[in-house]
């Protein structure tokens, strides 16, 4: 599959499942690089406090601050090995396939870039929001890990935080 036929499935995804509804208000809040309060989402997204509250409850992986604003799920502002870069900012992502969304929903041309952690290589994408302008390597891309028998929750399955990266060739494993 090209990356970009992935890209296009990965903000699709976003939208089909109420478990990630918040994720668009709260990936163009936190690119604006500060932590974000309940209050914020809510007000962002048209949902009130309490309602983003259970949702939130719902979702372990939501990185919080000591103030107890939310600093990732999905985007985080914690540095990971895998970048989004945009406007003179950069943000990051739990995973290759996270920051390959973020030029759709941010609205915006990007530049995707993450490391081979077998070969060392970078591997960079060129984005706007509505295509993937450029891939160096130009056979780069992205590939899901293999499920675990018996795992059925749709972020894990549609998600992987695990992806195979391929650069010209050689194998490498992303995390």
């Amino acid at each position: 599959m090209k990356l970009e036929e992935q890209v296009r499935r990965g903000v699709a995804v976003i939208g089909q499942y109420d478990e990630f509804k918040l994720i668009p208000p709260l990936v163009r809040l936190l690119a604006a690089g500060e932590p974000v309060t309940v209050e914020q989402l809510a007000e962002a997204g048209g949902w009130t406090v309490g309602e983003v509250r259970a949702q939130l409850a719902r979702q372990p992986s939501v990185e919080w601050d000591g103030a107890g604003r939310i600093v990732g799920f999905g985007l985080t502002l914690r540095p990971t090995p895998h970048r989004f870069m945009f406007d003179g900012r950069t943000v990051y992502g739990w995973c290759a396939s996270d920051i390959l969304t973020f030029s759709a929903l941010l609205s915006t041309d990007g530049v995707a870039e993450s490391t081979c952690p077998v070969t060392g290589r970078p591997i960079r994408a060129e984005l706007t929001p509505e295509s993937v302008r450029r891939v160096d390597p130009p056979r780069g891309g992205v590939r899901g890990a293999p499920r675990a028998a018996g795992r059925r929750r749709a972020g894990r399955d549609l998600q992987p935080r695990q992806l195979r990266q391929l650069a010209r060739g050689r194998r490498g494993l992303a995390r």
